[in-house]
């Protein structure tokens, strides 16, 4: 293996898990179909009233809000923009951060009394439910809440499904012919692909890497560590820049990626890649935004989360994953989830991070 540069569950996820079937090799999960079902979408602009002003006014004198997240650049400066036009005058500043090096920021300016940032946007398991976790966050309902599917909610009202990430495999076309092409991890062994996969980093305890890792590792059991065994035997290489990855195999330096997003090739248009879905099982890890405890402009983070939650931003959100608001019709097949076999990502195999950690350096040394 080489490297490059670049407890107990939430109300929520409990009852996210309850509205999805279980099968034999775990949390396998079905949803209804289309993925999240619609309804009709009534939007709430101005859904506060703080002592005579709107959560918007109150949000317009501050000025500013602050939101670190690994969101591609494309996407916020969307983001940004929409939501400038219906509040203007409201300074947008975003840091793009992986969730390990956002979760060091942030207990940093915790425990200096200086608090940055306003939102964070991140993993939900492994990332968002964490800070909950160290009493960092402050609950909140923001107005589109309606809206959302009733599963994905966190019923104490700290974390707020922003979208869901599908997790396969991503290939260069011209690099594996069809009659290659990997169906399940399983057909990653083939020795075709030694030191041509490339992997997000699983060392650390938050990341795409990580999750798939633990996924793997503890419940599927018809791969697990001795399928993860022979992987190192494949030399893969490790990275923890997942949107350089993708333009890495583009380019044909690597022939595959994993765990790699179902947006990659919407973000990669007109490229040789295509996203594959495991036959034996795509990862689901939602995404949720969150209102740092000491924010330090409030109103603005409720606001900016709120707006997250339209179906203005949810539509943007397509080019990085599974809407998690009602409603919003899915632009290309890849995206649904109807008829995949699903691993939903559980919030307790991270507080177990560090043995999984070892596990990783042992497995690929």
């Amino acid at each position: 293996m080489t490297r490059t540069a670049g407890g107990k569950a939430l109300g929520w996820e409990r009852g996210f898990l309850g509205r999805w079937a279980l099968a034999a090799q775990g949390f396998v999960l079905t949803l209804i179909a289309g993925g999240l079902a619609c309804g009709p979408l009534e939007e709430v602009q101005q859904p506060f009233d703080l002592t005579g002003r709107s959560l918007a006014e109150a949000a317009q004198a501050e000025g500013r809000v602050v939101f670190y997240a690994n969101l591609p650049r494309h996407i916020t400066r969307r983001l940004t923009e929409t939501f400038q036009r219906r509040y203007p005058g409201i300074k947008v500043e975003y840091t793009q951060t992986r969730a390990a090096l956002s979760l060091e920021k942030i207990r940093t300016e915790a425990r200096m009394g200086r608090q940055l940032v306003d939102v964070i946007n991140g993993g939900a398991n492994n990332f968002v439910e964490v800070l909950k976790l160290d009493g960092l966050l402050q609950p909140f309902t923001p107005s589109n809440t309606s809206f959302l599917k009733e599963e994905l909610i966190d019923p104490d009202g700290y974390l707020w499904p922003t979208y869901v990430n599908l997790y396969g495999i991503l290939i260069n076309t011209d690099l594996v012919p069809p009659s290659r092409e990997p169906k399940s991890w399983a057909d990653l062994l083939d020795p075709a692909w030694v030191g041509q996969i490339l992997i997000d980093d699983p060392s650390t305890t938050i990341g795409g890497g990580f999750t798939w890792f633990v996924t793997v590792a503890s419940r599927m059991t018809d791969l697990g560590r001795g399928f993860l065994k022979r992987l190192a035997l494949q030399k893969p290489t490790f990275t923890r820049q997942y949107l350089e990855a993708e333009k890495a195999v583009a380019r044909g330096e690597y022939a595959i990626y994993l765990p790699a997003l179902e947006a990659s090739v919407e973000r990669l248009k007109g490229v040789p890649l295509k996203w594959i879905a495991p036959a034996d099982g795509v990862i689901v890890l939602p995404i949720a935004s969150a209102l740092l405890k000491n924010a330090p402009h409030p109103h603005a983070g409720k606001l900016w989360i709120d707006f997250l939650l339209t179906e203005d931003a949810q539509r943007i959100f397509l080019n990085q994953g599974l809407p998690a608001r009602s409603g919003v019709p899915l632009p290309r097949p890849s995206l649904s989830i109807e008829d995949k076999k699903l691993y939903f990502v559980k919030g307790e195999e991270y507080r177990r991070g560090r043995e999984f950690v070892t596990l990783v350096k042992e497995i690929f040394p």
